[in-house]
């Protein structure tokens, strides 16, 4: 089930990441939204080192940006996903890997 944000919940998104308007979903936008998501939102893993490593739904991520928190990049690109489809934008998702010097993929 592909998960939406309210209105309400936009606006504190966007608040979030330093944006005080909703906009149409253009490419202009886009880059907008893409820039301050990555300005206002640090990779965070600090759940991980305390052992307690918060959950990967979209919901816990989206939670987790709400509630002025941080995340790795499950939590900060699964979110970003679901904000991006409650604007309009369409979204599709694809599988990364990187791996260590020519090892396997990690």
């Amino acid at each position: 089930m592909i998960e939406l944000l309210n209105t309400t919940e936009i606006q504190a998104y966007l608040k979030r990441i330093g944006i005080d308007d909703i906009k149409e979903p253009t490419l202009e936008f886009l880059f907008e939204l893409q820039r301050a998501h990555v300005q206002y939102l640090s990779w965070q893993t600090v759940d991980i080192f305390v052992s307690r490593p918060a959950g990967i739904s979209l919901q816990e991520s989206i939670q987790l940006i709400l509630q002025g928190r941080s995340g790795y990049c499950f939590h900060l690109n699964g979110a970003f996903s679901v904000l991006l489809r409650s604007l309009g934008y369409t979204v599709d998702w694809h599988r990364g890997e990187y791996s260590l010097m020519g090892n396997n993929p990690v």
